[in-house]
């Protein structure tokens, strides 16, 4: 194996270094698509109820969570 002097380590970290970030980045949004859009990483809701979050309080949750979607 050959030595390598510390400036020859650097500049090669630094080149992996780059070549890790823009693998990165062009991996999330596609060679083809690169500059088009932008990569959003999960689609919208569309909510159609009023309340997407509800609290239930008894001795039997699932029962009562039931009962308030089918009303």
């Amino acid at each position: 194996m050959t030595k390598i002097s510390r400036r020859q380590f650097l500049k090669l970290a630094g080149l992996g270094s780059l070549a890790m970030f823009f693998i990165h980045i062009f991996s999330r949004m596609g060679l083809a698509e690169f500059g088009k859009q932008k990569y959003n990483g999960r689609l919208k809701k569309k909510i159609i109820t009023d309340h997407d979050l509800v609290a239930v309080k008894g001795e039997d949750p699932a029962a009562i969570t039931k009962k308030a979607i089918e009303a």
